[in-house]
C-alpha cells in the first residue's frame, strides 16, 4: 500500500510528464488530420543588391518580366563601388508541393502557366517568412521575420520550402509570384 508521502511524490513527479505528453499531443494530432497542400506555386529569387533591374509580375493570369531600370548607369553600383558583385537577373522557380522540391524554369515555360497571384491558395495555404528570436536572456529578446527561410503554412501545419539558393547571403530576395491553377 502506498504511503501518503509516496503518493504525493508520485503525483508531483507524474504531473510534469503528463503536461509534456498533453502538449506534444496537442502539437502532433492536428498535423495528422491536416490536409497536405495541393497547389504548386512559382517564386523568384531576385538580386537584392541593386535598386534597378528586373522583376516578375502577374498580368491577366500570366507571368511577365518588368524592367525597372530607368538608366543603366544610375543603378550600376560598380561605378561607385568597384568590388560590388555583378548584377544577376532574377530567376524563376516552380515549387512542387507534393515532392517538396524546387526547380528552376525559364520565363517562356512560366508564361505557359496560368497563375493566381492571391496570397492564399485555393486549398487555404500561404507562403511566408520564417521567424527568428535573438537574445541573451530568456525574457530579453528580439524577434521578427527571418526571410532566409520560407514556409508553406496552413491548417495548423508549416513546411519549409527547399530553396536551391544560399539564402544566408542577404543579397538574394525571395518573391512569391503565384499559385498554379
Amino acid at each position: 500500500m502506498l504511503k501518503k508521502e509516496n503518493l504525493t511524490l508520485l503525483i508531483g513527479l507524474s504531473l510534469p510528464v503528463l503536461l509534456i505528453i498533453v502538449v506534444l499531443l496537442s502539437i502532433y494530432i492536428p498535423r495528422l488530420s491536416a490536409p497536405e497542400p495541393q497547389n504548386d506555386f512559382v517564386y523568384s529569387i531576385e538580386d537584392n543588391y541593386y535598386y534597378g533591374g528586373s522583376q516578375f509580375a502577374v498580368k491577366d493570369s500570366r507571368i511577365e518580366k518588368k524592367d525597372l531600370r530607368v538608366d543603366k548607369d544610375i543603378y550600376d553600383a560598380r561605378l561607385v563601388y568597384p568590388e560590388a558583385p555583378v548584377y544577376e537577373e532574377p530567376r524563376l522557380f516552380l515549387y512542387d508541393v507534393s515532392e517538396r522540391i524546387s526547380r528552376e524554369i525559364s520565363l517562356e515555360d512560366a508564361q505557359d502557366l496560368e497563375i493566381n497571384p492571391s496570397g492564399k491558395s485555393p486549398d487555404d495555404f500561404s507562403v511566408s517568412c520564417g521567424n527568428r528570436v535573438d537574445g541573451f536572456i530568456f525574457f530579453v529578446f528580439d524577434s521578427g521575420e527571418d526571410c532566409r527561410q520560407q514556409f508553406v503554412r496552413g491548417h495548423g501545419i508549416s513546411t519549409e520550402i527547399n530553396i536551391d539558393v544560399d539564402m544566408s547571403d542577404y543579397r538574394y530576395q525571395f518573391s512569391f509570384i503565384g499559385w498554379i491553377r
